[in-house]
């Protein structure tokens, strides 16, 4: 079953408090499961309800004076840009923060629970609940990266980049699971791979719904497997990542009836999943090193 679009209603709503300012957020986006913002902030200090969810913010550009206390345990730090700081769900907590610079930019992003305990269970052999505790201002660069990413699509958004959004909150999940869980774990599951009638029922159903917003759930269902061992073992068939792949056939398809058809481009660029003509253009040139005029013209 398809996940709902993760909403800012489920979030601690942290992002904005009095003086601070969302500058843009993935709400509208649709992605299931990871929800992202991008914040300006002034020094705040306040008390928030648990959710179920896991919070990860990271400083974009200035030090921040941080102090939370939560489990029982007071933090104080002068987080750094790029660090991340931890808030797992089911925790209360209050804070306060303050910055020289006066106000702060940041990146708050969540990860369901519900994915950070199934990819648990796909991961290791044996072991009890996971848990998460929370994590203060860790210099982490597969975080960074990750962060990095995100902020590049809440910057430049585009509808069909929420198969992307959930291969990144995987990541994300996972990375938590493996370095930050406090629970001991035993063994690592050993992953089947994708036989090939399953990357081929994969395969087609991805080139019969490319006009579609297709997401890993769905791609997986129709392969018959899971979302994760789909997200894991797809690559080793074919490879490229479940998103690479769909934005590479996208572009082949564009390719094709640029060629064979008089459709106008913006029509090309909704029968083939783009999100409108500019988005098909871009990554047009980016993999196919041409524009689609000049793909037109010259066939």
């Amino acid at each position: 079953m398809d996940r709902p679009p993760f909403s800012y209603l489920e979030t601690h709503r942290v992002a904005r408090q009095p003086g601070s300012q969302v500058d843009c957020s993935s709400e509208d986006t649709g992605w299931p499961s990871l929800f992202a913002c991008i914040c300006s902030e002034t020094a705040y200090e306040g008390s928030f309800a648990a959710v179920k969810d896991h919070l990860v913010v990271i400083p974009l550009n200035k030090p921040v004076r941080f102090t939370r206390r939560i489990c029982g345990e007071l933090q104080e730090q002068v987080l750094l840009p790029g660090s991340a700081t931890i808030t797992p769900g089911g925790a209360d907590f209050s804070i306060r923060t303050s910055s020289d610079g006066g106000r702060y930019d940041t990146l708050h992003f969540y990860i369901r629970d519900e994915l950070i305990r199934e990819i648990s269970d796909e991961t290791f052999a044996s072991g009890p609940a996971i848990a998460l505790p929370p994590w203060v201002g860790v210099m982490d660069e597969m975080l960074r990266a990750l962060a990095n990413e995100i902020r590049k699509m809440l910057l430049t958004p585009f509808p069909s980049d929420a198969l992307y959004a959930d291969t990144l909150s995987r990541a994300a999940a996972g990375h938590l699971v493996r370095h930050y869980a406090s629970e001991q774990h035993v063994g690592i599951k050993s992953v089947r791979g994708l036989t090939s009638e399953q990357c081929s029922r994969a395969i087609a159903y991805i080139e019969e719904c490319l006009g579609d917003d297709l997401n890993l759930a769905s791609i997986a269902k129709a392969a018959g497997v899971s979302a994760g061992r789909l997200n894991h073992e797809f690559k080793r068939r074919t490879k490229l990542a479940p998103h690479q792949y769909v934005l590479n056939a996208r572009v082949r398809r564009a390719s094709t009836l640029l060629t064979t058809t008089e459709m106008s481009l913006a029509e090309i660029a909704f029968q083939c999943g783009f999100s409108n003509q500019q988005h098909m253009t871009r990554m047009v040139r980016r993999l196919a090193g041409r524009t689609p005029g000049s793909i037109r013209r010259d066939r």
